[in-house]
């Protein structure tokens, strides 16, 4: 599910570091253009001034480069706070930090669904040293008071059986596998999870150089964007469906 950092970790302890900034630097890693159009998030939810977001105050230091960044944490939480919808699934728990401010700005009766690796079936690249997961998926919820809030579910997006969760979600946040093939097998997923008028949020769409493994997530969502009115958030990494995608 979310493999971006293991896998990551995994590369960088097999090859040498010579090659490692080579392979960081190879151009033809980084080939992927930002060409989706750009979307304000006062024409997503309107007036600023009116929409307040919330966040725990141990989450406004992202230190690590691959968690959201605050912007784009406060840029979900508002879409929230305006939108309310009544249900979400998230395709990628990995720490939670996401999942968790999702939950604190809806009301106490919105449900939230969240998917990750089974930790007993993990593969070995997210398995460390001391023979334990690289990540605890959903570890910042799991200590919020908010976490009876969130439906933990465990299992891989290629295998799982999103039956009873289709045509039911009014937001779906995709975070998980970034290769090309799997980001467009996770969107057609998110966008059969749809309700009318829902929308999906996918990170990951813009990257810095050294993140250049992100790069299936903008050549896959440029190749959807034929198809669906998908835009990157101004001032995220984010992208988004708005409501009217052609979902068939």
């Amino acid at each position: 599910m979310n493999m971006k950092l293991g896998l990551r970790s995994a590369i960088k302890k097999l090859v040498p570091p010579i090659l490692w900034d080579l392979l960081r630097s190879n151009p033809a890693r980084q080939q992927a253009n930002f060409d989706l159009p750009v979307i304000t998030l006062e024409e997503i939810i309107g007036d600023l001034t009116v929409v307040s977001a919330r966040v725990i105050a141990s989450q406004i230091e992202r230190s690590k480069s691959m968690v959201l960044p605050l912007a784009d944490l406060l840029s979900v939480a508002s879409i929230c706070q305006a939108r309310v919808p009544k249900q979400i699934f998230e395709i990628g728990t990995y720490t939670g930090s996401t999942t968790l401010v999702m939950t604190q700005n809806l009301p106490t009766q919105t449900k939230i669904f969240t998917l990750d690796l089974d930790p007993a079936d993990l593969p070995a690249f997210l398995i460390g040293k001391d023979g334990k997961p690289v990540y605890e998926a959903g570890v910042i919820f799991k200590s919020s008071r908010d976490k009876d809030r969130i439906c933990q579910l465990f299992g891989d997006s290629s295998s799982f059986d999103f039956t009873p969760y289709q045509g039911k979600m009014d937001l779906v946040f995709v975070d998980a596998d970034h290769s090309y093939d799997a980001v467009l097998r996770d969107s057609k997923t998110a966008l059969s999870l749809l309700a009318p008028g829902g929308i999906v949020i996918w990170d990951d769409y813009r990257w810095l150089p050294e993140h250049s493994e992100c790069s299936g997530v903008t050549r896959a969502l440029n190749s959807l964007a034929a198809r669906y009115p998908i835009r990157q958030l101004d001032g995220t990494r984010l992208a988004i469906c708005l409501p009217g995608a052609n979902t068939n």
